[in-house]
């Protein structure tokens, strides 16, 4: 399974498998949609292409937000923070504990994900998506104490 390191600096960071990350980038491209959709800041937009084709694995073998250049302000820094939580809420308010295996199947078929993460009877835990948007968040306010070189817990 592929992972990537998802970093602002090149330095500080997280590891998380592709399948994973993949669905986050999912939710936070919908929560734009559905939250943020008459953005008119040309980096929300191209964010949220970016998300996108990071859940379609239009990236073979890494995923790549550019959060260097995107997010170069701490306005930017500030307003993904806020699209980040409003994914939280949104995860928590629509699931329990898990994100049913028949719902990720239906992301795969449709195409929103590259990965078929709902084989058999398999459940999504949201408390690991809740976990890497906050890694994610942490890595965007430049938060993070971890480097590329540290042991790797894909399990957070």
């Amino acid at each position: 399974m592929a992972t990537s390191f998802i970093t602002k600096d090149n330095k500080h960071g997280f590891w998380i498998h592709d399948s994973v990350f993949g669905l986050v980038c999912m939710l936070l491209h919908d929560v734009i949609e559905i939250d943020f959709k008459g953005e008119s800041e040309e980096w929300v937009k191209d964010i949220q292409i970016l998300l996108d084709y990071n859940a379609k694995g239009y990236f073979h073998s890494f995923m790549h937000l550019k959060l260097d250049e995107l997010l170069n302000d701490e306005k930017r820094k500030k307003k993904f923070t806020a699209i980040c939580e409003k994914t939280k809420k949104y995860i928590r308010t629509k699931y329990d504990h898990y994100i049913p295996s028949d719902e990720l199947t239906s992301w795969y078929t449709n195409g929103k994900i590259s990965y078929n993460l709902g084989k058999g009877n398999y459940q999504f835990e949201t408390n690991r998506l809740i976990k890497t948007l906050n890694y994610l968040e942490d890595v965007v306010n430049d938060k993070t104490t971890i480097l590329v070189d540290d042991k790797i817990d894909y399990h957070f």
